[in-house]
């Protein structure tokens, strides 16, 4: 019997859609899809998706909340030989049974410490954490590196699935256990979250604006993003333009605005909304400074929209030659990008660019998907 860790897609911390999340819904869906029998755990003091509920309770899966029952009791008790965690496998990992668990990507070790950082509001401790952590970066990079391995490379019944060649080859590069300890690795697009049939709102902005999401964390590196667009507006540039960002408030970035009324923070955005602002943003601007696959460029492409990105980790890789790249810790070149897709010409050629690139990506997921599903739920090496 399969067990599935919905814990892994339920909110963290403030944010209650997030890349892993979402990924494992979508996971999660199609194992129904297939009709595949499994049962759930999750945690009841945690904001779940209430479709996912509904969906267990219509399709009699069983579910376990882990404040009633310990993990290794839901195990022994039902017969669980495998257990899938879509995220990181949180608690898992002294569980006697084959483990699968999907590695997104190594963010932690990747990407330095930044001084941007600071810009981005923190409660005390957190900030404190965070400092210490950018100056004694060396100790703390030590110290998950052995947490890695101790939870990941080390047991011979846990298997990984990753979701880009760029991550694949990052856990290769980091971990030389993977290798030593034979320790099967998986690389499997992450699945595509492309809706069709969405009652999508009407336009809501009057100006053109640029879209960025998921803006309240500092490594989608927002802030840089926000300096290129006040210090083109302040040389007279982009003036009838605004910039909208998901997923934050103003008040989760500590920089003085010097154009307030052309930066629209709009917090949390329910799907529907947020199609909205993807298909009607002249571009999304993806500053991001590590991906381990990178779903907004995708939903963006999906309706034509032009994307500038960050040209590292996993994001040329999905994005092919259909975004205009920059180097994300380069402000000057985010200018340059949002200044050069003012070209109506060039926007448009960027447009039809994405949509077959959008294709070609959504192919290759959908193929991928199926092969997840089947290994999860036959527990088969591909």
């Amino acid at each position: 019997m399969l067990l599935f860790d919905l814990t892994s897609i339920q909110a963290i911390a403030n944010v209650k859609r997030h890349g892993g999340g979402i990924y494992g819904e979508t996971i999660f869906r199609r194992l129904i899809e297939k009709k595949i029998t499994f049962n759930c755990y999750y945690d009841s003091n945690r904001w779940i998706n209430p479709d996912i509920i509904n969906l267990c309770c219509k399709n009699n899966i069983q579910l376990f909340d882990i404040n009633k029952f310990k993990l290794k009791e839901i195990v022994t008790q039902n017969s669980i030989d495998t257990i899938y965690s879509p995220l990181d496998g949180n608690g898992i990992f002294d569980i006697n049974c084959y483990k699968i668990i999907t590695i997104h990507g190594l963010r932690i070790f990747e990407t330095p410490k930044d001084k941007y950082q600071l810009f981005y509001k923190y409660k005390f401790s957190r900030k404190i954490k965070e400092i210490l952590k950018f100056y004694l970066s060396d100790l703390f990079l030590c110290r998950s590196r052995k947490e890695y391995v101790s939870k990941y490379f080390s047991d011979p019944n846990t298997e990984i699935i990753t979701v880009s060649n760029h991550s694949k080859n990052a856990l290769i590069t980091f971990f030389p256990e993977i290798k030593s300890n034979n320790i099967k690795l998986h690389t499997l697009y992450s699945p595509s979250t492309a809706r069709n049939n969405i009652d999508i709102p009407t336009r809501e902005f009057i100006n053109p604006y640029f879209l960025i999401v998921s803006g309240n964390r500092w490594v989608k590196n927002t802030i840089r993003a926000i300096i290129a667009f006040e210090r083109l507006k302040s040389m007279g540039y982009l003036t009838n333009i605004d910039l909208v960002i998901t997923g934050a408030h103003k008040n989760d970035i500590k920089y003085k605005f010097k154009y307030p009324q052309s930066i629209i923070f709009k917090g949390y955005v329910e799907d529907n909304e947020l199609e909205s602002l993807y298909k009607n943003a002249q571009i999304l601007v993806y500053p991001s400074l590590n991906e381990g696959f990178g779903y907004p460029p995708l939903e963006a492409m999906k309706y034509g929209t032009p994307v500038i990105a960050s040209a590292i980790t996993s994001i040329p890789e999905i994005c092919g030659d259909a975004v205009m790249y920059f180097c994300p810790y380069s402000i000057e070149e985010i200018m340059n990008r949002m200044l050069q897709m003012q070209d109506q010409s060039l926007r448009e050629a960027y447009s039809k660019k994405s949509l077959k690139r959008f294709d070609e990506i959504t192919k290759k997921q959908h193929e991928d998907l199926d092969k997840l599903i089947d290994l999860i739920s036959n527990n088969n090496s591909l």
